[in-house]
C-alpha cells in the first residue's frame, strides 16, 4: 500500500512538473494563438461582425411572411325622434381582422385574410337584429413602373450584405495586424536571447583566460597588467550580460502584454528556430498584382463603392414615378348568420396607384460624388500598396544578401579566434589579441542573429502588405 501511494504521488508531481514546464515555454504559434484569443480589439471586432450579420437577417425579414391581427369594438346609441318617427336604437359591433402577408423579390406582394364581424342592434319596435359576417379576402399588388425587379426592397438587403462583408474584412485585417505585432515582439525576445547566449559564451572564454593569466602571473611568466586586463574583460562581459538581461526582461513583458496575458510579470522560456529556406524574390510585378485581390482594405473599399451605388439607386427610386396595380377579392360569407341585411355578393376590386416625389436631385448628386470619391481613393490606395509591396520585397532581398555575408563573417571570426587561442596557449600572442578576436566574434554572432531575425520580420511584413499573413506564418519560413 505504501509503494502504491508513493507511485501515485510520484506521478502527480511529475504531471505538475510537465504542466508547469509546458506553461512556461512559449513558441510562435502559442504566442499568436494567445494574442488572437485574448485581444479585446479582436473580441470587439467579432461583436461588430455579429451585429452586421444580425442587421442582414433583419433586412431579409421584409421577405418573410408576417401575420397581423386586429380587434375593434364600437358602440353607438341613437335617441328617438318624434317627427321622423325613428325609434331609439343601440348598436354594438365587434370586428376581428386576421391576415398573412408575403412580399416577393420580383415585386409581387400578396395577402390572405379573414374578416369576422358581429353586429348586435337593438330596436324597441323590432327587437334584436343581428348581422354576423365572415369573409375571406385575397389581395395582390405588383409595380408596373419602377422597382419591377423589387430592387427597392433588395437594396437595403444588399447594403446589409456589403456591411457584413466589410465587418468580416475588418476583423481579418485586424487579426493580420495583431499577428504582425506578435511576430515582431516574439523575435525581439529571440534576438536578446541570442545576444545573451553570445555574451555568456564569451564570458566563459574570458574566465578561462583569467585562470590562465593568473597561473602565468603567479609563476612569473606574465606581467600583472596582462592579468588585470583579463579580469577587466570578464567585468566588461558581466556588465553587458546585466544590460542584456534587463532588455530581455522588458521584451518578455512586452510580449506577454501583446499576447493579452493577465500576469505579465511571470518568467518563461522561448522555443524558436531561426533557420529559414527563403530565397530572393525575382517576380516583383507578379507579387504586386497578387496583392490587390488579397488585401482586406482593398476589398473593404470595393464594398463601400458598391454600397454607394446602391445609395444612388435608392435616391433615384425616390424621384422615379411609381405606378402600382392592385386587386382584391372578397367572398360572400363563410356560413355566417345574417338576420338584418342580405349577404354581400362576392366581387373583385382593381385599383391603380400613382406616386411621384419631386425634388431630391441634390441627394442623387451627393451620392454620385461620394461614389466617385471612393473610386479615386481606391485607385490612389492601389498605388500606395504597390509602393509598400515593392519596398517590402527590396527589404527581403537586401536582408537575405546581408544574411549570407553575416554567415561568412561569423565563420571567419570563429576560425580566427580558434587560431588566436592556439597561439595564446603556446605563448605566441597576448591577452589583447585574444580579447580583440573574441569581441570581433561576438559582434559577428550578433550581426548574424540580427540578420536572421531581420529576414523573418521583413518577410512577415511582406506577407502583411500582400494580404497573406495568417496564423500559419511559421510554415512559410520552411
Amino acid at each position: 500500500m505504501k509503494n502504491l501511494r508513493f507511485v501515485v504521488l510520484f506521478l502527480f508531481i511529475s504531471l505538475l512538473i510537465i504542466k508547469q514546464s509546458y506553461a512556461d515555454t512559449i513558441d510562435l504559434n502559442t504566442a499568436i494563438d494567445k494574442t488572437i484569443e485574448n485581444s479585446w480589439s479582436i473580441k470587439n471586432s467579432v461583436l461588430e461582425t455579429q451585429i452586421a450579420r444580425d442587421k442582414l437577417e433583419t433586412a431579409k425579414d421584409v421577405y418573410m411572411p408576417f401575420f397581423t391581427s386586429a380587434i375593434q369594438h364600437t358602440y353607438s346609441e341613437t335617441g328617438a325622434t318624434v317627427i321622423s318617427q325613428v325609434p331609439s336604437t343601440e348598436t354594438k359591433q365587434d370586428e376581428w381582422n386576421n391576415s398573412i402577408s408575403k412580399m416577393f423579390e420580383n415585386g409581387f406582394s400578396g395577402s390572405i385574410g379573414v374578416n369576422l364581424t358581429k353586429t348586435d342592434t337593438s330596436v324597441p319596435s323590432l327587437g334584436n337584429l343581428d348581422d354576423n359576417r365572415e369573409n375571406l379576402i385575397f389581395s395582390l399588388s405588383y409595380p408596373l413602373m419602377k422597382n419591377r425587379s423589387g430592387r427597392s426592397l433588395k437594396n437595403p438587403i444588399e447594403i446589409a450584405e456589403f456591411n457584413e462583408n466589410i465587418s468580416r474584412l475588418q476583423y481579418e485585417h485586424l487579426i493580420e495586424g495583431q499577428i504582425l505585432s506578435t511576430i515582431i515582439s516574439f523575435y525581439q525576445v529571440c534576438l536578446l536571447l541570442e545576444d545573451k547566449k553570445t555574451v555568456m559564451a564569451n564570458l566563459e572564454g574570458a574566465e578561462s583566460v583569467v585562470k590562465t593569466m593568473k597561473h602565468k602571473y603567479e609563476i612569473g611568466t606574465s606581467e600583472e597588467k596582462d592579468y588585470l586586463r583579463s579580469q577587466a574583460s570578464v567585468s566588461a562581459q558581466n556588465t553587458r550580460l546585466i544590460a542584456v538581461n534587463n532588455l530581455l526582461a522588458k521584451s518578455k513583458i512586452n510580449l506577454l502584454r501583446v499576447m493579452g496575458e493577465k500576469d505579465i510579470s511571470r518568467d518563461f522560456d522561448i522555443s524558436y528556430n531561426l533557420t529559414t529556406s527563403l530565397t530572393p524574390i525575382e517576380n516583383k510585378r507578379e507579387v504586386v498584382l497578387e496583392s490587390y485581390p488579397q488585401r482586406k482594405d482593398i476589398k473593404q473599399l470595393q464594398h463601400q463603392i458598391e454600397i454607394s451605388k446602391k445609395n444612388i439607386t435608392i435616391e433615384e427610386d425616390k424621384n422615379t414615378p411609381n405606378l402600382d396595380i392592385s386587386t382584391s377579392y372578397a367572398t360572400d360569407g363563410l356560413g355566417g348568420n345574417n338576420t338584418f341585411a342580405e349577404s354581400e355578393t362576392p366581387g373583385w376590386l382593381i385599383g391603380l396607384t400613382f406616386k411621384k416625389t419631386f425634388g431630391g436631385k441634390s441627394r442623387i448628386s451627393e451620392s454620385i460624388k461620394q461614389k466617385e470619391k471612393l473610386e479615386n481613393i481606391l485607385e490612389d490606395f492601389k498605388d500606395t500598396i504597390e509602393e509598400e509591396v515593392l519596398l517590402a520585397i527590396e527589404d527581403v532581398n537586401f536582408l537575405l544578401k546581408s544574411l549570407n555575408e553575416a554567415e561568412k563573417l561569423k565563420n571567419i571570426q570563429t576560425k580566427r579566434l580558434s587560431e588566436e587561442e592556439k597561439d595564446f596557449n603556446l605563448g605566441r600572442t597576448s591577452v589583447r589579441d585574444i580579447e580583440e578576436a573574441r569581441n570581433d566574434l561576438t559582434s559577428a554572432q550578433l550581426v548574424l542573429a540580427q540578420a536572421k531575425i531581420n529576414v523573418i520580420r521583413a518577410y512577415a511584413k511582406l506577407l502583411f502588405v500582400n494580404g497573406e499573413l495568417n496564423e500559419n506564418f511559421h510554415m512559410r519560413l520552411r
